[in-house]
C-alpha cells in the first residue's frame, strides 16, 4: 500500500488514485453484475428397484442364489434416501469480500447460528456482492473529496478549523472499515493523511498555544489499526446499533457473530464496548452459551472462546443458567 507524503498534496495524486481504485472497483462490480445464476443442481434420478419374474421356459433359481442375493442387498442403504438427499451447492465466494459477503460466509454451515441462517444460496450471495460493490463506490467518492482538500487542510490556521478536518478523517476512516474488501485499504490511506497532517501542523503551530494543545492531545489518540479484525467487527457493530438497515450484521445476532471471531477478538471488541450496546452484547452471549450447553453445539475452539466470554461476563462456570446470571449483573 502506497503511504501518502508531503508531495502527494495536489489534485493530480487525488485523480491518479481515484483511477487506481475504479479500475479496481470496476473489475470486482463487473462480473457480478452480469454473472448469469447458475441452474440448482439437482440430486441424479435414482433407479427404483424392479421385482424379477419367472418367464416360462426360464431356469429355476436355486436356493443357494437366492440366498447370496439376500445378502448382497442388505449391505447397501435404501435407495429412497439417495434419492432425497440434498446436494451440495458450491458457491463463488471472493477472495477479498466486503463485509456483507463476509456475514454471508460467517453464516455458511456454522452450527451456532440458526439452521435456516446457516443455508446460504448464490441469489443471496450475489446480492450481497452487487451491495458490497455499491458501497465501495461511495466510499470511493468519499475519499477522493477528502483528498481534493488536502491543500486546504494544510493550511489552516485555527483551532476549530483542524478538529472540523479530524473528524472528516476520523468518520471517513469509520466508513471505509464498514465497507471491507479494498476500502480496507483506503481506511489506511485515510489515516496515513491524518498523521502526515498532524506532522504539518504542529510545525506551524508553535506560537499558538490553543492550536498546540489540540494537537498535542490529537497526537495522544492513536492510529487506527485498520488491519485489525477486532476494529472492523466493532465498526461493523456500531454502525449496526445506529442503523440496522445498513449493517451487515443484524443487531440480534451481534452475539453469535463475535463468538465466530477469534478468542483474543472478543475480549477486545467486549472491551472496548460501553453502555446499552455492550449490555445488549453481554445478554446475547450469555444466551448463546445457554444454547451452546443445552443443544451441545460444537464448534472451533469452543472451550477457549466459552471460558473467554465466561470471565469477561463474570459467570460462575458451575453455577445457575448463564443468562439468568448475566440479566442480575446487567
Amino acid at each position: 500500500m502506497r503511504v501518502l507524503t508531503a508531495r502527494d498534496v495536489g489534485a493530480g495524486y487525488a485523480v491518479a488514485v481515484a483511477a487506481a481504485w475504479l479500475g479496481a472497483i470496476a473489475t470486482l462490480a463487473g462480473p457480478v453484475a452480469a454473472a448469469p445464476l447458475a441452474p440448482a443442481p439437482t440430486a441424479r434420478p435414482v433407479a427404483a428397484p424392479q421385482e424379477t419374474l419367472a418367464t416360462p421356459g426360464s431356469a429355476p433359481i436355486s436356493a443357494e442364489a437366492s440366498a447370496s442375493a439376500s445378502e448382497l442387498t442388505t449391505d447397501f442403504e435404501p435407495l429412497e434416501a439417495s434419492a432425497n438427499a440434498v446436494p451440495e451447492v458450491l458457491l463463488d465466494w471472493s477472495e477479498i469480500p466486503g463485509v456483507f459477503e463476509s456475514d454471508l460466509f460467517r453464516r455458511s454451515g456454522n452450527a451456532l447460528y440458526l439452521e435456516s441462517r446457516r443455508r446460504i444460496g448464490e441469489v443471496e450471495l450475489l446480492a450481497a456482492k452487487r451491495r458490497d460493490a455499491e458501497r465501495l463506490w461511495r466510499s470511493l467518492e468519499s475519499f477522493i473529496d477528502l483528498l481534493s482538500d488536502k491543500n486546504r487542510m494544510s493550511k489552516f490556521e485555527l483551532a476549530s478549523q483542524m478538529g472540523n478536518a479530524l473528524l472528516r478523517i476520523d468518520e471517513a476512516t469509520w466508513s471505509a472499515l464498514r465497507v471491507g474488501a479494498q476500502a480496507y485499504e483506503l481506511a489506511a490511506s485515510i489515516q496515513a493523511t491524518r498523521s502526515r497532517l498532524l506532522d504539518a501542523w504542529q510545525v506551524s503551530s508553535d506560537a499558538d498555544p490553543g492550536v498546540k494543545a489540540l494537537l498535542d492531545a490529537e497526537a495522544r489518540i492513536p492510529t487506527v489499526e485498520t488491519g485489525s479484525s477486532a476494529i472492523r467487527f466493532l465498526a461493523l457493530i456500531q454502525a449496526g446499533d445506529s442503523d440496522p438497515t445498513q449493517a451487515p450484521i443484524q443487531s440480534h445476532e451481534f452475539g453469535v457473530a463475535l463468538m465466530s471471531e477469534e478468542p483474543a477478538t472478543i475480549r477486545t471488541v467486549y472491551q472496548a464496548l460501553r453502555g446499552e450496546l455492550k449490555k445488549k452484547l453481554a445478554l446475547q452471549l450469555a444466551a448463546l452459551l445457554d444454547d451452546i450447553e443445552r443443544d451441545q453445539i460444537e464448534f472451533e475452539q469452543s472451550d477457549l472462546k466459552i471460558a473467554e466470554v465466561v470471565d469477561l461476563l463474570g459467570l460462575e462456570p458451575d453455577g445457575n443458567n448463564p443468562l439468568d446470571q448475566a440479566s442480575s449483573l446487567y
